[in-house]
Formats: C-alpha cells, structure tokens, sequence
C-alpha cells in the first residue's frame, strides 16, 4: 500500500472541507443556524453558527471516494482482506449519525424542540452501533473476527457475546469521543490526531479501505479548523460530534481493541470526566470551556493538541508492542 495514497486522501479532504466552508457556511446563515448557548459565541458576545459538522461530511466522503478510486487504480494486484459490505456499512452509520446531528441542529435553532438531551445523542450512537453489527453478524456470523485484543494478553474469543459486549464497547467509544460539552477546535483537533493514529494502526493490520476512510476523517477535521480554530466563525454542533463520535465507535469495531481506542482517546476522556466534575462544582464545564475562560482559547487548543499527540504515541506504541 502506497502511503502517498494515504496523504493525498488527506489533504483532499482538508483542501475540500476548508474550501466547501465558503459556501456552507453562508447557507448555514442562511438557514439561521445559530443556537443560544453557553460556548457558541465568540468574544464579542455575538452568537455564531452551529451545524459546521456538514464541512466533515463533505470533506471525508468526497475525498475518501476519489482515495479509495486512487488506491485501486494503482495497487490492482494487492490483496484486500476488506469485507466491502462491513466497509460501506461503517461509512454509512457515520454519516447517518451525522445527518442526525445535523437535523437536530435545525431543529434547535429554529427554536423548536430538537433533543438537547445527552439520551438523544446515546440513542443514536446505539441504533447506529446496532445497525452496524447486524449487518455483521449477516455477512460473517459468529467466527474467527469474533475476538477482542488486549495489549500484551492476546486474543478473548467471545463467540456468540462478541456482539453484545462490542456494541457496549461501541457505545461507550462513542460517548467519549462525541462530547458535545467540549469546544469545537478542541474536538477537531483531537479526533484529527486520533483519527492519524489510527491509520497507522490499521495498515498494520493491512485493512487498507478502512485506512484511507480515516485519512479523509483526519484531514476534514483539520479543515473544519480552518473555520472552528479560534476566533470561530461555526461550531460542529450535533453535526460534528455524532459524526466524531460514530467515527470512533467505528475504529474500535474495526480493530477490535478497545483498550487502544482508549488510549487514543484520553483527551475526550479528560473532556467527559471534567464535565462531570466541574459540573459537580458548580464551575464551567467541561475543562476546555473552563480554561478558554480564563486564558486565550489558542492556548487551550494547543494544550489538547499536545495531549493527543501524546495519547495517540501511547496507544500506538502499546499497539506495536502488545503482542498484536
């Protein structure tokens, strides 16, 4: 597999969602995407626009297309292990997830009763999950991808209860990474490097489709930045959290280690313990509101841009290292 496939799908993705802002983002003007909310509005006080997530979608299918076009074009005589009907399921529960957010966003800001509850983003991440492994257990059954890894253990058969303990896992996965508390620049930039370190993580595992999907997730979130990095002119909303969170419950079913996931995941687990605790304090929460109170929001991103990078080293690392 040429890595040079793998870059070109993401800078396409972000050349594409950085570019499509110039013209989403004044439709979603347009559409009078603005949500009166603590965190969505920028220093002046004046409220911005929601629903930014569409620049993920746009970015991340478009790009993942012409990436995977590229990628067989050129690479005719590799062998792919990849299920194309377990692939195209996986696509399409991100971004029905998404299209959700993104129709709940509406909803919201055109004042109407749209589902702020943190149930409503669980449901969907569990229908979605759902879905998915049932389109699974119809292609493959109950076999040998019927296993969970743990770094430097091995290899768990679970057999028939693989199913009930990966859509929990799933779930959970997607709870962390789709935090809607969390800053939109905080959340960009650490699914972006989550998202890189999965790439590498599924080369490794010689899942070639899956890794050229999340080249085109990791250069869109860096291209929603280009809008969403501070001062913000749109926010993900609903949108863009349900399609981070689908993502990573995506990546967990893909590699079947849930512990690295973690790993990879510990600046939105940060994210959702803080908000638990600050909450319980009676302060801002979660921590990136906290602290882009109190310091410059820069600052915060960089922060938790530094706390992925260091995340996605570890569990990439335990990954090369656990006995895969």
């Amino acid at each position: 597999m040429q890595m040079w496939v793998i870059m070109l799908t993401a800078l396409a993705a972000f050349g594409i969602a950085s570019f499509s802002g110039k013209m989403l983002i004044p439709l979603l003007r347009r559409l009078r995407f603005i949500r009166q909310e603590n965190g969505t509005a920028d220093a002046s006080g004046k409220n911005n626009l929601t629903g930014g997530g569409a620049l993920l979608d746009t970015g991340t299918f478009t790009a993942c297309a012409l990436g995977y076009i590229v990628m067989r074009y050129i690479s005719s005589q590799l062998v792919y292990e990849t299920d194309m009907t377990l692939f195209t399921a996986g696509q399409a529960a991100v971004l029905i997830a998404s299209a959700a957010g993104f129709y709940i966003d509406r909803l919201e800001s055109a004042g109407k009763k749209g589902g702020h509850g943190y149930s409503i983003g669980l449901m969907v991440y569990a229908v979605m999950s759902a879905v998915y492994l049932l389109v699974m257990f119809i292609d493959k059954g109950i076999g040998e991808h019927c296993t969970l890894g743990i770094p430097f253990y091995g290899n768990i058969k679970c057999g028939i209860w693989y199913y009930p303990v990966m859509l929990a896992l799933m779930i959970l996965t997607a709870d962390i990474a789709g935090s809607e508390g969390s800053e939109s620049s905080v959340t960009a930039i650490s699914s972006a490097v989550m998202a890189a370190a999965g790439i590498l993580i599924l080369c490794t595992m010689k899942k070639y489709e899956e890794s050229i999907f999340f080249a085109a997730v990791s250069g869109a979130f860096m291209g929603f930045l280009v809008w969403g990095f501070p001062p913000e002119k749109t926010f993900l909303g609903k949108t863009g959290h349900y399609f981070s969170g689908m993502a990573a419950a995506l990546l967990t079913a893909w590699t079947g280690e849930p512990v690295i996931i973690f790993i990879l995941l510990l600046p939105q687990l940060i994210e959702r313990i803080s908000e638990a605790v600050l909450g319980a304090m009676g302060k801002t929460a979660p921590l990136s509101r906290y602290l882009s109170e109190r310091y410059k929001k820069a600052y915060t991103v960089l922060m938790f841009f530094m706390t992925a990078v260091l995340s996605s080293l570890a569990g990439t690392a335990v990954f090369m290292k656990g006995g895969q």
